[in-house]
């Protein structure tokens, strides 16, 4: 794709390895492509440019390595990237172990961040060289031919040739790792693979749904479980387990939102392959895979799509239940299955795993303290349920018992994502005092880990204790006990928690940078050889190595001291041309390790006891650092401000101080995800910075603190971070991540018994049952966009009842808005919450309740909706595309029922109101309440102030941009917002007169545009009606706000370039927009700027029209809709 070819062939530009030879195949591309392509040929001679006719990517692929000169092929897709020291990992691999194929981890990029890829979390967490997938049946997943490099006289040998079609890597990288003599896998990122998310069409292996997608995906399945059952007879079941997990799951799940006709094809291509499997291998999976496959393979779609639908409602596993009086059995509880499972499959007692993890580590004094929770999954854990724990030798077998105390950790039942049982006396506290670890009365190295057993609800399990995703020092100090021996507790690359005794043989004891690089001075064991040692620095990516010579001097018969310096410089790599995208810093760190050699001894160099010491190099800088093991490890990497320090002030402000050899610049806290940016105040001392930020009007996520070119502040092993603060119903918690880069995580701040599933349930099944027992309160609950705003017509009425008597109270979720005079609030989701909804006379909503809510006698329930429908909505879509999937109408239904009243905005509206809500109560025609703002006294001073507070000066037009969002452009669950608008040339054209207020619907969280003085992201502001006054014109699509904008008169412009796709395909339409609208339709960004630069024109031509349009759709909005809402609501 053009979009991203360039940055595609930067990432192999960067590429550290020399030599490197790109071959570009131009498999007809109908874009630009190949204009790209031909400029990096012309001027790299690295790159050579191949184009052919279209044949699909698999031939495309056959084109380039027959045409490849090198000793090792590898392939890369035209919109992915690749961190720099990629091949040089990969074929430094080969090189020094003569392996066939080299595999390295993958990461996701998109606008939703980097992530973690689909691949098993195991996979690559260690370096396993000489390997292969008869020993590791792990490299079954291991699918993909882009994070590969192949020898070529393999490649040759056997013949390998990519098929067309679709699912082309399958049967290429299968016969590879089945024909290898040995493969390596590297733990180090070696492919960015990028998500499309917006208005790009979805690459293949994100059309999770599609048919015929699915079609081609099964089939080459097919294709290649039959060379495992030939070739490799012994793989063929391990093999069919990843693909019943990865690929048979993706077939049942678009079922729900297939038509009758594709599910009854799509139970065909699950059943066609389930009924080629082992039973024994459905048997080994969870129990909601072997449920779903067993009703699939019997071909009973009805009970499937119930036990689907209750699977996503419960979006948890299923609990567990106890059957048998004389023979007691662990069964699932699957109730939607019918009875059509058969038991054996049903049977829990195997499933029932052992979580048992470690939350900190920290020394106090010579006594390791260590905090954590343990507990056998979806069985109660109460106080008198038995756990245990001991600390057990990896060699010897040793054990050492703790004491444990029982902590009471209902974070721990939170955390858990289920609702079926409590787990709050799963914490535990144990001291390890360091003497215990010692052999005898003396120390000598060892491995501890950490065993648990837990016996509850029947049960006993024991396993190790591992890494707690909340844990809160994945590194913890180690511990100077005796001379020259450490003890360090730490987490292995697995996950592991382990605790070391170490003896090292070189210590680096101090570090200090000088104009040449970094001098370090320390210890070392006195050698066998007379040869004196050289300290080796060896780089990670390639093995290279540079040596320098120490100054020794003799400590005791059995140590020396050394002094040598690191010439910083020359380790620095070359300079590269900036990074694509800044999140993917990560992979420009290259990596030394350090030890002392000499003869035919080696002795690793230490550094338990060492903060990293930074020194500057060129546009790069030097890190001497530990890692995890206790190990010296040198990185250069690109300039990052470093965290030295952070604290909270009175004022709930965080200040930041630290380092930054890349000088004087800004530094913001961004959340990738949504886009959002917030300002620190910075001030600079040479190259120390003191950052101070408000976290005032951040909303709940995770924010990054970034600088200027969007790279992290990174703590580097600074002092601990300060613990989280409480504000307006918000927690701030200052976090460092796995990468280093410092984390400000904002959520909700809940009690104990408000957060996770659990607690939920019992909220809604029991605390809510009971409160509405309670008498019915003289209070009004108003709720609009499910907390996220005080606005719209429930803001209005609101305002219509002032001075009422009446308790108001508003739903507000996350602090997004401030509680207006005369009302309180309650947290959404809170017991707070639900004591108002239970007892409360009135609700007025713009959107569904929660589900739990139960209506009760006495309560009036009045929906005000949230527009004037152009498009088509609720049960008039003919399919629903959104993030919440066909469940939305489900949830829609049963909230429709509850609704006493319906408001409707005008005649055209009430028809169709009824019609799509399937409503039969009473609806009040009377205007839309929220737009009686627009007509009140003082809205055109009210509208002047708006522009002075969003910074708009006097004499520019002010430009509402406010489109709605796409149902199908979303991903994890969020709607992207894309501009479509080419906001270079409109400020080029219009910047000079114009201000372009954007507003994304509230249903959106990213992809606005940042703030710039053109453009004024208001996204965020308390009500949207604010806007229209504050708007001189306004810019739309199919969004309702055309319908209340219509109130003021001004001018309205709509952007339509995606108008068949969305009347067509989308959603539909309830009149043609063509035909009435009060504006022009644009359908590019050009013709848009030209018709923003001639708003006189657009008000003259379509004075008519909008004549029209306000008297057929606006006809009862006169200011007083409130007052008849409370008036017939209220009696007042």
């Amino acid at each position: 794709m053009e979009r991203y070819l360039r940055p595609c062939l930067e990432s192999l530009a960067r590429q550290t390895l020399t030599g490197i030879e790109v071959v570009m195949v131009d498999d007809g591309s109908p874009d630009g492509s190949a204009v790209i392509a031909k400029e990096y040929a012309a001027r790299d001679p690295r790159f050579r440019l191949i184009q052919q006719e279209n044949q699909g990517l698999g031939p495309a692929r056959n084109t380039g390595a027959r045409q490849a000169a090198g000793q090792y092929l590898a392939f890369a897709d035209s919109d992915d990237l690749l961190p720099p020291q990629a091949y040089d990992l990969l074929v430094s691999s080969l090189e020094s172990t003569g392996s066939d194929l080299a595999s390295g981890d993958v990461r996701t990029f998109g606008a939703n961040g980097v992530h973690r890829s689909w691949l098993p979390r195991g996979l690559f967490h260690a370096d396993r060289l000489r390997t292969h997938v008869r020993r590791d049946n792990r490299l079954l997943w291991d699918r993909s031919a882009w994070n590969k490099v192949f020898r070529r006289t393999f490649w040759d040998a056997h013949g390998f040739a990519f098929p067309p079609g679709l699912y082309e890597d399958v049967p290429v990288t299968m016969r590879a790792h089945v024909a290898a003599g040995t493969a390596d896998v590297v733990r180090d990122v070696v492919y960015y693979y990028r998500r499309r998310d917006g208005a790009g069409a979805p690459s293949i292996t994100q059309r999770d749904g599609d048919l015929t997608n699915l079609r081609s995906r099964v089939g080459g399945l097919h294709e290649v479980a039959g060379f495992f059952a030939a070739e490799a007879p012994e793989l063929k079941n391990a093999f069919d387990r990843t693909v019943l997990i990865g690929d048979v799951r993706r077939v049942i799940e678009a079922l729900p939102a297939a038509s009758p006709e594709d599910r009854v094809t799509l139970l065909d291509l699950a059943a066609g392959y389930l009924n080629t499997v082992d039973a024994a291998v459905i048997a080994e999976l969870s129990p909601a895979h072997r449920a779903k496959y067993s009703l699939a393979a019997d071909g009973d779609l009805d009970a499937l799509l119930r036990a689907l639908q209750a699977e996503r409602r419960a979006k948890e596993p299923a609990g567990i239940v106890r059957r048998g009086l004389l023979r007691r059995r662990l069964l699932h509880d699957l109730p939607e299955a019918g009875g059509r499972v058969p038991e054996p499959l049903l049977r829990a007692e195997r499933d029932l795993s052992l979580r048992a993890k470690v939350d900190a580590a920290a020394w106090h004094g010579e006594t390791l303290r260590i905090r954590g929770h343990a507990y056998i999954e979806r069985l109660e854990m109460a106080e008198r349920d038995g756990l245990r724990a001991w600390l057990q030798d990896t060699r010897s077998g040793t054990r050492v018992t703790l004491k444990l105390a029982r902590e009471r950790r209902p974070d721990v039942t939170a955390a858990s994502g289920q609702s079926h049982v409590c787990l709050d006396w799963s914490g535990f506290t144990a001291e390890v005092p360091a003497s215990v670890l010692k052999t005898g009365d003396r120390w000598a190295p060892g491995t501890w880990e950490l065993r648990v057993a837990v016996t509850a609800g029947g049960q006993a399990r024991e396993g190790l204790a591992g890494l707690s995703p909340d844990v809160a020092e994945r590194r913890p100090a180690a511990r100077a006990v005796g001379e020259r021996c450490w003890v360090r507790p730490l987490f292995t690359e697995s996950g592991r928690f382990q605790i070391r005794v170490r003896k090292p043989k070189a210590v680096v004891t101090t570090c200090r940078p000088t104009v040449d690089g970094l001098l370090v001075e320390g210890w070392i064991r006195r050698l066998a050889s007379a040869e004196p040692p050289a300290l080796v620095l060896t780089r990670r990516r390639d093995g290279a190595e540079l040596r320098r010579l120490a100054t020794f001097t003799p400590e005791d018969e059995r140590h020396q001291t050394f002094t040598v310096t690191i010439p910083a410089a020359e380790l620095a790599d070359p300079p590269r041309s900036p990074l694509a995208d800044p999140m993917l810093w990560e992979g420009e760190d290259s990596r030394w390790s350090l030890s002392f050699e000499a003869s035919e001894e080696q002795l690793p160099l230490a550094a338990d006891d060492l903060p990293p010491v930074r020194v500057r190099v060129g546009e790069q800088e030097a890190v001497l650092t530990q890692t995890g093991y206790g190990s010296a490890d040198l990185v250069l990497r690109p300039h990052r401000p470093v965290l030295a320090e952070a604290h909270w002030t009175a004022a709930g402000e965080l200040v930041v101080t630290g380092h930054h050899f890349g000088g004087p610049a800004g530094l913001r806290a961004g959340r990738r995800i949504e886009g959002d940016a917030h300002p620190f105040e910075v001030t600079w001392d040479g190259d120390c910075f003191r950052a101070v930020l408000n976290p005032a009007g951040m909303l709940p996520g995770a924010w990054e603190l970034l600088d200027d070119h969007g790279g992290p502040v990174v703590t580097d092993g600074a002092a601990p971070l300060p613990a989280a603060r409480v504000h307006d119903d918000l927690e701030y918690a200052p976090r460092s991540a796995d990468s280093g880069a410092l984390l400000l995580n904002i959520r909700q701040a809940l009690a104990d018994d408000e957060r996770g599933r659990y607690a939920r349930r019992v909220l809604e099944q029991e605390v809510y049952p009971a409160l509405r027992r309670e008498p019915v309160r003289e209070c009004v609950v108003f709720d609009s966009w499910e907390g996220k705003q005080c606005s719209d017509s429930p803001r209005a009425i609101f305002e219509a009842l002032a001075g009422s008597g009446l308790d108001l109270v508003w739903v507000r979720r996350e602090g997004r808005f401030a509680v207006p005079v005369g009302a309180r609030s309650v947290v959404r989701d809170s017991r707070e919450h639900v004591e108002a909804l239970a007892t409360a006379r009135y609700i007025v909503a713009n959107s569904t309740l929660p589900a739990w809510f139960s209506k009760r006698p006495g309560q009036v329930y009045t929906q005000t909706w949230h527009g004037t429908p152009l498009k088509r909505i609720g049960f008039d879509m003919d399919a629903v595309l959104s993030a919440e999937g066909a469940a939305y109408l489900e949830r829609f239904a049963a909230d429709v029922r509850q609704w006493d009243l319906l408001i409707s905005p005008n005649a055209f509206s009430t028809p169709i109101m009824r019609r799509a809500f399937r409503f039969e109560g009473e609806v009040v025609e009377c205007g839309y309440p929220r737009n009686d703002a627009l007509l009140a006294p003082g809205a055109d001073e009210r509208g002047r102030a708006v522009r002075r507070a969003l910074g708009v000066p006097d004499g520019k037009r002010a430009v509402l941009y406010a489109p709605t969002w796409r149902d199908d452009e979303h991903a994890h669950g969020r709607y992207r917002f894309d501009l479509r608008v080419d906001l270079d040339r409109a400020r080029a054209e219009l910047g000079d007169d114009t201000v372009l207020l954007v507003r994304g619907h509230s249903n959106v969280t990213a992809g606005i545009p940042a703030s710039d003085g053109f453009v004024v992201d208001v996204t965020r502001h308390p009500d949207v009606a604010e806007l229209y006054l504050a708007a001189d014109a306004l810019v739309t699509d199919y969004s309702s706000v055309m319908f209340d904008f219509a109130v003021t008169g001004k001018p309205m412009v709509f952007f339509t370039y995606d108008l068949e796709r969305y009347r067509d395909e989308l959603r539909g339409f309830y009149f043609d927009l063509e035909a009435g609208a009060p504006g022009p339709l644009v359908r590019d960004s050009e013709a848009l700027i030209g018709a923003l630069a001639d708003l006189d024109g657009v008000t003259a031509d379509y004075a008519a029209a909008h004549r029209g349009f306000r008297e057929r759709f606006c006809e009862l909005d006169d200011g007083g809709a409130a007052a008849r809402v409370v008036n017939r609501v209220f009696g007042r």
